[in-house]
């Protein structure tokens, strides 16, 4: 699979204690170096956050560090 040019990923995820964010999409492009196109969905219901804190969508737009921009929809 490191060789994949294109991907396209829709994952939804229950009851997590943390967002699936940037951190983990920076994790799956460094183990596909070949990657130029990702399109993304990521759908997190049923967070259990540890501190109650409630990252903004800018909190998590911002743990993307590729140059491309990241459309990102926080709802509680």
């Amino acid at each position: 699979m490191s060789a994949l040019e294109e991907l396209t990923l829709m994952l939804t995820l229950n009851a997590r204690t943390t967002f699936f964010d940037g951190t983990n999409v920076n994790e799956i492009r460094r183990r596909m170096p070949l990657l130029s196109t990702f399109i993304f969905s990521f759908y997190t219901f049923y967070t259990y956050l540890r501190t109650g804190y409630q990252p903004s969508t800018d909190n998590v737009r911002r743990t993307f560090t590729s140059q491309t921009p990241v459309e990102c929809i926080v709802d509680y």
